[in-house]
């Protein structure tokens, strides 16, 4: 009886290996945290540290020159004026900041695949060394 058992779950196991070739039976998880829209979850935590980061002289609104002093090492050459594209406002507060992200509905967007793409400039897959020592250097 037993060897029927093994051998029936041998059967049953090949039968569902031929509907789907080469396919997993269980379901590709998501590795990015999403918040009740699908989108990209913010913890407000890490939104709060982001903006204090980024808010250089700690009066509570962004400008593009607070943006160009944190983010010049990794983009050397951004125009000025993409700075001010992304402050976007005069008065961009902690309040902004969280309007614009936390309900976001980014469904294709990984944060983390994209916050490489500044190391991997070429998409090799790999940090590209020259980029991380000018980041080091400076």
């Amino acid at each position: 009886a037993a060897q029927r058992g093994v051998e029936m779950a041998a059967a049953a196991k090949e039968a569902e290996e031929k509907k789907s070739p080469g396919r997993s039976i269980s379901p590709v998880e998501d590795p990015v945290q999403r918040n009740e829209l699908g989108g990209v979850y913010v913890d407000e935590d890490e939104l709060k540290a982001a903006f204090e980061f980024f808010d250089v002289h700690k009066r509570g609104v962004l400008t593009p020159a607070d943006l160009k002093q944190r983010l010049g090492v990794f983009y050397k050459n951004l125009p000025a004026r993409e700075y001010k594209f992304l402050v976007g406002e005069p008065d961009f507060t902690y309040k902004t900041l969280h309007k614009l992200l936390v309900n976001n509905e980014l469904k294709d967007f990984d944060p983390v695949k994209e916050a490489f793409k500044v190391y991997d400039p070429h998409d090799t897959g790999y940090v590209d060394m020259d980029i991380l020592k000018g980041i080091f250097v400076k």
